[in-house]
């Protein structure tokens, strides 16, 4: 149950879908082998797990979600986003940096040339 469900929410496709289902029935055989520990403890992860994603999924309502993150990939699209953050800044200013030391090296390159 919990694997489909995982599926559903995520874009997972082809060969990784599959081993989403196989993988646990994997892991039932190769823990059980071991000390009870490790059976019991990937068996009691996957239920909280799944109990998480269940209370995520009734307090949270995803079409408010998906329309706020369209509302603001429209924003980012159009340009008027808002201020940019210091990070972003700082790395526009360093990509800013960077291609003006490789233009003036190319333009020096082109001076020995001739």
């Amino acid at each position: 149950i919990y694997t489909w469900q995982n599926n559903q929410m995520s874009s997972v496709t082809g060969p990784m879908k599959s081993m989403s289902y196989i993988m646990p029935i994997i892991f039932f055989f190769v823990l059980n082998k071991f000390s009870a520990g490790l059976t019991f403890y990937y068996t009691v992860s996957t239920l909280i797990t799944f109990a998480q994603q269940a209370i995520i999924k009734r307090f949270v309502d995803e079409d408010k979600i998906k329309a706020l993150l369209e509302e603001n990939r429209k924003k980012n699209a159009s340009g008027t986003g808002g201020k940019k953050s210091k990070f972003m800044a700082k790395l526009e200013d360093a990509m800013k940096a960077s291609e003006e030391a490789r233009r003036r090296a190319e333009e020096e390159r082109k001076k020995r040339k001739k």
